[in-house]
């Protein structure tokens, strides 16, 4: 569960609709006033991961909806777990209140429209209670006696990437430990605490190793950042992941298999790998400072669309339109209940035939294995009915 608001704890799954605890899903909503609770695959392992939500709430003026696609109505037969779902979801329902809403400035005319694809209010700095700036435009602007006492004030001032001149920067005008940590390039962070700012953003939103093992041969990894942070005062909220060698692995060429082990031992077993953060908190005065190492969307990354749409959700900034508003959230077209509904059978295929079907195949498979994909096109096979289930 992503946002431990409701109470009940399901355990991330991946399913097949129509089975289990799910009916159909929807892809996560990256720019809508929404929450995701739960986080799902859709059997799309490698080339896809926890894209799918069956289970987000989404507010709408002084309203809010809890969309769920989980089975609970039927199962609550038979299944607690269900029965106190439901209670615990109508209880939640009941006793939720419109918070007020924070209004965001984005000074930078690139970051600002950025944002505005996200589809977020924004007002004029003067207007704002929540700021968000770059490293760069931080390095070059600076800080005025007036931002820092309007963070002082109650404010929220939010830097994305900042390199090492802009973290010394940060702690010298802001009077925090705070010392910028270099571990090579960054390329996928982890939860550290469930914070409220984390609600709706899973593991899978900051793993941007994206060329990983078994997923499509286009795929690129996606670099964060080259820093992360260290500070004896701040909250870390996101770190450096410990406990694996995906960054050697994917990036580093230590995948192969008499590489593998010894580059598991020497990280794994024989050290503890060093941690720095990639997202800090510090509350200054009644306001807060945020620095976080995740960019801001490029090129419609949706993994970085759907971190900075929680992220800005948490902070309390309204949007300008709603799920409600005509807007559409891709749904998983049910699958099958098991069985074929038919067979296609080509005998004795020549090479140059198996070679045509393989190439209609996703490029990222192997050569042994025939997809849907491409026994799906018409290359004269006979279609054989499907056999009875008993």
């Amino acid at each position: 569960m992503m946002n431990s608001a409701i109470g009940v704890t399901i355990r991330m799954v991946k399913a097949t609709p129509n089975r289990g605890w799910l009916l159909n899903l929807t892809l996560k909503p990256a720019s809508s006033n929404s929450t995701i609770l739960l986080g799902c695959g859709f059997g799309d392992f490698g080339s896809g991961g926890l894209n799918w939500t069956p289970l987000f709430e989404t507010r709408y003026g002084k309203g809010l909806a809890i969309v769920s696609q989980l089975r609970v109505s039927d199962k609550a037969v038979h299944n607690p777990s269900a029965l106190k779902f439901i209670k615990l979801s109508l209880q939640y329902l009941a006793a939720w209140q419109p918070e007020e809403n924070n209004t965001l400035a984005v000074p930078d005319k690139v970051d600002s429209d950025k944002i505005d694809l996200l589809g977020f209010r924004q007002v004029k700095q003067s207007e704002a209670n929540v700021l968000l700036i770059s490293g760069n435009s931080y390095v070059s602007e600076g800080v005025d006696v007036k931002l820092k006492q309007q963070v002082n004030n109650g404010g929220t001032l939010i830097i994305h990437n900042a390199d090492s001149a802009c973290i010394e920067k940060i702690a010298a005008d802001w009077l925090v430990d705070l010392h910028p940590v270099n571990l090579g390039p960054v390329y996928n962070l982890v939860r550290g605490n469930n914070h409220q700012l984390l609600n709706g953003i899973s593991n899978q939103e900051t793993y941007w190793l994206d060329s990983a093992q078994y997923t499509p041969i286009q795929n690129k990894n996606v670099k964060m950042d080259n820093w992360l942070m260290r500070s004896s005062q701040g909250i870390s909220l996101l770190h450096n992941e410990t406990e694996s060698c995906w960054r050697e692995f994917y990036t580093l060429g230590a995948m192969s298999e008499w590489l593998r082990m010894p580059v598991i031992t020497h990280y794994l077993y024989n050290n503890t790998r060093e941690k720095a953060s990639g997202m800090m908190l510090f509350n200054v005065g009644k306001g807060e400072l945020l620095v976080t190492q995740i960019p801001l969307p490029e090129n419609e990354y949706k993994k970085s669309k759907i971190y900075w749409s929680q992220l800005i959700v948490n902070l309390g900034i309204d949007t300008k339109s709603s799920l409600f508003d005509g807007e559409k959230v891709v749904f998983g077209s049910p699958k099958s209940n098991g069985y074929p509904e038919s067979v296609r059978c080509i005998k004795n295929p020549a090479k140059e035939l198996l070679a045509q079907i393989i190439g209609k195949g996703n490029p990222g498979e192997t050569s042994e294995r025939f997809t849907n994909q491409g026994m799906s096109e018409d290359f004269h096979g006979n279609v054989l009915p499907r056999p009875r289930v008993k």
